[in-house]
């Protein structure tokens, strides 16, 4: 599908890996100047726009905190000063604890510092939708994507604090649509499952991991886990003027588990 995204100006964050990663590039493809935010993972972020700009596109890495309120208007304002414009928002960042990516390795109410990693991943990125509406708001077909979990169909032990964060994404994607609409705006949220990235095949992770990658996959009625290009395939078209009329809605792409 060509998205037709050429001149427009997309902010992607979370950009240096995974899901991330594989949208900034198809967003390139289809002709996009994309913004890439990272955190930790600069150096990534800064091969990712080097690999772009090698392959004819557009784009540019800035670093960026969901846990900073300041960092949202700052890559927002990056983003307009670099391109001129905003037409396109995937708030796809994501604040792990300590523990790394998943759930926390305590249940609810023996986990310390939940309230800050509710209000990283959940006011963190209201902070960004609304640093960045005023000019989706400018822009003749801005579109606001928020990147939920599954875990909300199928919560696990330890992720009752993640699950409300991103559930919250839910009812302001709910809210957002009727206050942007006017202008045009369109705004979603897609919910990916169990992503299996294809770089994993190369690696030697263990029996154990083998199995529960392959258990998860089995649910599926495809017998597959999805991959970042799936997932980021949809945001492509979504975030796109492709979309016409796609508004308000949680999209899953977990293979139908």
């Amino acid at each position: 599908m060509n998205a037709n995204m050429s001149g427009r100006s997309v902010l992607v964050t979370g950009a240096s890996s995974s899901i991330g990663s594989e949208l900034a590039r198809q967003l390139a493809r289809a002709g996009a100047r994309v913004t890439v935010t990272y955190r930790a993972k600069e150096q990534a972020a800064r091969e990712l726009v080097g690999d772009i700009a090698a392959a004819g596109g557009t784009a540019q890495a800035v670093p960026y905190d969901l846990a900073d309120p300041q960092s949202a208007g700052e890559v927002v304002a990056s983003a307009v000063e670099t391109y001129g414009s905003l037409d396109a928002v995937v708030a796809n960042a994501v604040s792990w604890p300590e523990s790394g990516p998943g759930p926390m390795a305590e249940p609810f109410d023996q986990v310390a510092d939940w309230q800050d990693h509710f209000v990283t991943n959940s006011v963190g990125t209201m902070n960004l939708a609304h640093a960045s509406a005023p000019w989706l708001r400018k822009s003749d077909a801005g579109r606001l994507v928020f990147v939920g979990t599954s875990v909300l169909r199928h919560g696990v032990l330890g992720s009752a604090i993640y699950c409300a964060a991103k559930a919250s994404l839910n009812g302001l994607m709910a809210g957002l649509m009727w206050d942007l609409g006017p202008d045009g705006v369109l705004v979603n949220v897609v919910m990916p499952g169990w992503v299996l990235d294809p770089k994993f095949a190369e690696l030697d992770l263990g029996e154990e991991f083998n199995a529960l990658i392959a258990e998860h996959a089995s649910k599926t009625p495809v017998g597959r886990l999805a991959t970042p290009s799936d997932v980021a395939g949809l945001i492509c078209y979504l975030v796109s003027p492709f979309n016409g009329s796609v508004n308000g809605e949680v999209i899953a792409v977990t293979g139908g588990y």
